[in-house]
C-alpha cells in the first residue's frame, strides 16, 4: 500500500523517509520511515478495533512509565493527535525501538517482564479495549452453528472429527471462575521484545479487563508450542518467572490453573479455525502451502488438537 501524503504534513519530520513495509503482521499494516532525522514506525490501524484504541493505548504507556515499566511511544501529530483518520482509514506514528524478539531461553525473563505488567496495571483506573476475549464456550457454539450450515462443505467431515474431539477434552477440564483482571490481551512471544537488556511488550491494542485465565492460557500456549509440539522445559520457565513475583501462595499461578488454562486456550483457537475452514475464512492464508484458506485452517486446528493432547499428557507437570 501507499502511505496517503496528508501523513507527512500531520508528521512533517517523516519527509523524505525510506519506507519498508515489517513482514508478520496479520492485524496492523506496519511500515518503517527512516530518514536522516531518525526513524519511525507508521501504522494503518486495523479496522476490527474501536476509533479509540490510540487513546487507549496511551493510557496504558501512560500508566506503565509512572511504574517505570518499559513500554513504546506514541508520537503526537502537528495538530497535537494520537491518530489521524483519513477517509476511512486510520494511522499512527510510534517511535521506532531497536532491539530483537526473544527466543524460547528467555521465557523466563518474558514470564517475569508479563507479571510485572500486569502489576503495573492492576491500579488502572480506566477501561482499556473492551472487545471481548477468549469467551470459549461462545467459539464452540459457533463452530456447531457453522457445522449446520455447511452441510455440503468438501471439509466437513474433517471439521466434525475436529469438532468431536475439541467438546471430548474441553468437557474433561476443569472449569475454573472467570477473572477479570487489566491484561495486555495478546501476550505471545511475538509481541515480547528486548531492547538495551531490558524487556517491554508491543501491540497494546487489546490492553484492558479481560479473563485472567485466558490471559495466562494464551501465553502459555504461545511460548510452549514450539512448531507444533509441546515443551514442557519452556513452559515451567515462563510460569516460573510470572510466579517469582508472588508474595503469598494466593498470588502464585497454580500448575492445574496453567494447564487447565492452556488447554482451554488452544481448544478455543481449534474451535476458531475449524469453523474458519468451512466458512473459507483467513487473512493469512499461505497459498504456497495450502491449496485454499479451508484447508489451512484445518491444518491449523489439527495442530491445536495435537498441541492440547500432548498438554494433557502433562498435567503433572
Amino acid at each position: 500500500m501507499i502511505i496517503p501524503d496528508e501523513i507527512f504534513t500531520e508528521y512533517p519530520f517523516l519527509k523524505n523517509s525510506v519506507l519498508n513495509q515489517c513482514e508478520g503482521g496479520l492485524i496492523n499494516t506496519t511500515f518503517t520511515a527512516e530518514n536522516s532525522l531518525g526513524k519511525w514506525i507508521i501504522q494503518k490501524v486495523s479496522n476490527i478495533f474501536d476509533s479509540d484504541v490510540t487513546d487507549n493505548i496511551k493510557q496504558v504507556t501512560r500508566h506503565l512509565k509512572k511504574h517505570s515499566v518499559p513500554t513504546i511511544n506514541i508520537v503526537e501529530s502537528l495538530s497535537g493527535k494520537l491518530s489521524i483518520t483519513i477517509g476511512t482509514e486510520v494511522f499512527r506514528v510510534l517511535d521506532f525501538i531497536p532491539g530483537k524478539h526473544p527466543d524460547v531461553e528467555n521465557a523466563y525473563e518474558c514470564g517475569k517482564h508479563l507479571s510485572i505488567f500486569h502489576k503495573a496495571l492492576s491500579d488502572a483506573d480506566f477501561t482499556g479495549s473492551t472487545r471481548e476475549l477468549h469467551n470459549t464456550v461462545s467459539h464452540m457454539l459457533f463452530l456447531k452453528s457453522t457445522i449446520e450450515k455447511h452441510q455440503s462443505h468438501r471439509l466437513l467431515s474433517q471439521v466434525i472429527t475436529a469438532a468431536n474431539s475439541i467438546d471430548e477434552m474441553y468437557s474433561g477440564l476443569k472449569k475454573q471462575p472467570k477473572v477479570s483482571s487489566f491484561v495486555h490481551g495478546d501476550p505471545k512471544r511475538e509481541n515480547f521484545f528486548i531492547y538495551n537488556n531490558q524487556i517491554l511488550l508491543l501491540d497494546l491494542d487489546t490492553c484492558g479487563y479481560h479473563d485472567f485465565g485466558g490471559e495466562i492460557g494464551d501465553a502459555l500456549r504461545g511460548w510452549s508450542n514450539i512448531k507444533g509440539n509441546f515443551d514442557k522445559k519452556v513452559f515451567t520457565d515462563f510460569l516460573e518467572g510470572y510466579n517469582t513475583l508472588a508474595v503469598s501462595d494466593s498470588d502464585r499461578i497454580s500448575n492445574e490453573f496453567a494447564v487447565n488454562s492452556t488447554i482451554r486456550i488452544a481448544l478455543e483457537l481449534a474451535a476458531r479455525f475449524a469453523a474458519d475452514a468451512l466458512n473459507e475464512s483467513y487473512f493469512g492464508w499461505d497459498s504456497a502451502g495450502f491449496s485454499s484458506r479451508g484447508e489451512h485452517n484445518m491444518a491449523r486446528a489439527y495442530q491445536q488438537i495435537y498441541f492440547a493432547k500432548q498438554l494433557l499428557l502433562n498435567k503433572e507437570i
